[in-house]
């Protein structure tokens, strides 16, 4: 399921989000910016579908129970064998 999402500016969204890109980044506690961006999403089917495509992709890429796995496999691997 592919929506576009609105995220809050924060180093831990930056880390995976591009503003724009794959979500809309809106300023931490700026409700006249997430509705600015909601209003933005409603109005502009070229940037929600877009964003809601990239979205889906990180989210695979990224985010899924397999890579989150794969990742934390990999870092006890590394402290087991120092």
């Amino acid at each position: 399921m592919k929506k576009p999402v609105i995220v809050g500016n924060n180093p831990a969204n930056r880390e995976l989000f591009e503003n724009r890109k794959n979500a809309l980044m809106v300023e931490m506690a700026d409700a006249d910016a997430l509705a600015d961006a909601i209003l933005e999403l409603k109005e502009n089917e070229e940037l929600r579908e877009r964003i809601a495509e990239e979205g889906y992709k990180t989210f695979r890429e990224k985010c899924t129970l397999e890579v989150i796995g794969k990742e934390i496999k990999e870092i006890a691997e590394r402290l087991i064998g120092e």
